[in-house]
Order: structure tokens, then sequence, then C-alpha cells
């Protein structure tokens, strides 16, 4: 089932490398990273509750875990940052706010 809050092929080939790293224990992932993002912005664009997130998710013990990883990695800024830069320069301004 598709959700109006999940990534099309352009937005994720976008932001893709930001969330590709290794766990490093040599295991394989049971869920693929763009269905774990799409579980985290599902939940951010509805408000759920962790524990209320559809069955076509991952269980959200595993989303869940992924977001912390991630926030406590930064991820979350470093997309921001490159995804305000890049939309600043298509609109004609600097990379950089003045």
């Amino acid at each position: 089932m598709s959700y109006p809050s999940d990534l099309n092929d352009q937005e994720w080939g976008a932001i893709r490398h930001h969330f590709e790293y290794e766990n490093g224990y040599g295991n394989r992932r049971k869920h693929s990273l763009r269905i774990m993002l799409n579980a985290i912005l599902y939940l951010v664009k509805t408000g759920c509750q962790w524990r209320m997130l559809p069955n076509e998710f991952p269980p959200w013990k595993n989303v869940y875990t992924y977001y912390r990883h991630l926030c406590l990695r930064g991820t979350w800024e470093a997309t921001l940052d490159e995804l305000n830069q890049v939309s600043r320069q298509r609109s004609g301004r600097s990379a950089l706010p003045t």
C-alpha cells in the first residue's frame, strides 16, 4: 500500500546517500532503508504513535531504533542542510544564507 508521505523515486535518489551506511556488525538488513524512511515520514506526517504504525511497515521498534540512530548520527540535519542548499541554488540565491 502506498501513502502520500512515501518518497517517490526521484526524492529517494536525491537523499539516499545520507541514509546508506554500514551497521558495523556485518549483518544484512531485514528491511530496506527506503521502507524504514517511509515509515518515519508516515509517523511525522500523521502524528500517530509509534505503536500504531500500520502493519505495512516494519515493526515499530525497528523503525524507532533506526530513527534514533539517524538522530544520533546527525543524518537529519545533514540531509536538510543539503536540500536547503539545493533549493537556494535552484532559486538563484547563494547556497549559504546571508
